[in-house]
C-alpha cells in the first residue's frame, strides 16, 4: 500500500457507509442522508398505476418523529392514499383545473403550449386528463401533497416547475 493509498483511505480497514433501508409492502425505502447524518425522512419508487414513468412515483416519508426512525405514520396515510387512489388523484387535478381557470373563456385552461404556441386553451376536463401524479411527500403532521405534472404536444405545461397540492389525513385540500 502506498504512502497516498494510507492518507486518502484506499483498501483501509473503515467499514463502508451503508444507508438505512426498510421493506415495506410498497418496496423498500432508504433514509435521506446529508453526509453521514440521517435527515428522518425515507424515500422510495412505488408502483402508482396512474403514474407516467413505469417505475412509478418518488415517495418520501418523514419519521414519526426526530427521536425514532420509525414511519408507521406515514406508511399509514400511504396506505389510505394507495387505497383511495382514485377520489385522491381526481381531487388534486379538479383543484389544479381551478386555479387555472380563465376569467375570460368560460370553462377553458391556459396552459402553456410550447414555444410554438405560448398559452393554448383546453377545457377542464381535457385538462384533468393531462396531469399525472409525480410523487407524494407524507410529512409527520399528516399532511400529504401531491406533485403532479402535465405534458401537451410534447412540452411540460408547467415549464418543468410541476405544481403541488396538499391534503390533511382526512383529504381536504389545503393549499
Amino acid at each position: 500500500m502506498s504512502f497516498l493509498d494510507k492518507i486518502f483511505g484506499k483498501n483501509s480497514n473503515k467499514p463502508k457507509f451503508e444507508p438505512y433501508t426498510v421493506d415495506t409492502e410498497f418496496g423498500k425505502f432508504t433514509m435521506e442522508y446529508y453526509m453521514a447524518k440521517p435527515l428522518h425522512a425515507y424515500t422510495g419508487v412505488i408502483n402508482y398505476p396512474e403514474a407516467k414513468e413505469l417505475d412509478g412515483i418518488n415517495v418520501e416519508i418523514e419519521c414519526d418523529s426526530e427521536d425514532t426512525f420509525e414511519m408507521e405514520k406515514g406508511l399509514a396515510l400511504l396506505r389510505k392514499v394507495i387505497r383511495e387512489r382514485n377520489i385522491w388523484i381526481e381531487k388534486a387535478r379538479q383543484y389544479a383545473a381551478e386555479m387555472f381557470l380563465c376569467d375570460d373563456r368560460e370553462g377553458m385552461v391556459k396552459i402553456y403550449g410550447g414555444p410554438d404556441h405560448e398559452n393554448s386553451f383546453v377545457t377542464v376536463e381535457e385538462f384533468k386528463a393531462l396531469l399525472y401524479p409525480a410523487s407524494i411527500d407524507i410529512s409527520p403532521d399528516g399532511n400529504i401533497c401531491f406533485d403532479l405534472d402535465g405534458d401537451y404536444n410534447g412540452n411540460n405545461i408547467f415549464q418543468d416547475n410541476g405544481l403541488a397540492v396538499e391534503f390533511d389525513e382526512e383529504g381536504n385540500i389545503i393549499s
